[in-house]
């Protein structure tokens, strides 16, 4: 049906150029992989997985407005040109393989437990504007600050490309509890983890990078 829309235009995911592991479709490597292809090409980004649905009216209004008044707004804490929409009612902690803090070294995990500022926010609706910021997120740059390790230069395409980085040891997606807030559920969320984890150490705090533009669902609960 979306190939005979006049209005788009399908374009099929090359992952033989890429080590063989990003073909473990489970490891969610395609999409830090997509994402830095389409931000290469393309000023403004949406993901949006196939089975999320976005139901305010005309949505792309509201969203584009209200960036447009916090602009002008001196309070407005929205601060990131890369932006999340999905509360997934639990903290980064426990769905946080440390593993991944071997590439990714943060601030600190008490944080990433609470609600206030370490809520975990889904991978499957994100808004991406290509500015340095966002390029500092998605790839590797040289001269970029070394504040904790040598390791920081990691970004969420190397990320993908590294194999123990996006797919560290004992990883799982099914978990073992329902994840909550200070306790570890006993799973990963791949490259959700990995964003979080990312914006968490820029801002320290979701609300900067975390907005509502309205009524959003998925056909299919996680757990």
């Amino acid at each position: 049906m979306l190939e005979k829309d006049p209005n788009v235009k399908v374009t099929k995911f090359n992952y033989k150029k890429y080590p063989s592991y990003v073909k473990n479709w489970m490891e969610y490597r395609f999409k830090a992989l997509i994402l830095a292809e389409a931000i290469r090409d393309h000023s403004n980004v949406w993901w949006i997985d196939a089975h999320t649905r976005w139901k305010t009216p005309k949505p792309l209004e509201t969203f584009y407005g209200e960036l447009a008044q916090c602009k002008k707004d001196p309070d407005c804490d929205k601060e990131s040109s890369l932006m999340m929409f999905i509360n997934s009612s639990h903290s980064n902690f426990a769905v946080l393989n440390t593993g991944l803090l071997d590439y990714f070294p943060t601030y600190g995990l008490d944080t990433l437990k609470k609600n206030e500022k370490g809520l975990q926010l889904s991978a499957m609706f994100v808004y991406l504007a290509r500015t340095p910021f966002t390029l500092e997120i998605l790839k590797c740059h040289d001269n970029y600050p070394n504040r904790l390790s040598e390791y920081r230069k990691f970004r969420h395409t190397l990320c993908a490309l590294e194999e123990k980085c996006m797919n560290p040891p004992n990883s799982k997606l099914k978990c073992d509890v329902i994840p909550s807030w200070d306790a570890y559920a006993g799973c990963f969320r791949y490259d959700q983890s990995s964003l979080n984890i990312l914006m968490f150490n820029a801002f320290r705090n979701h609300n900067h990078y975390f907005m509502n533009v309205g009524e959003l669902s998925r056909t299919y609960n996680h757990y």
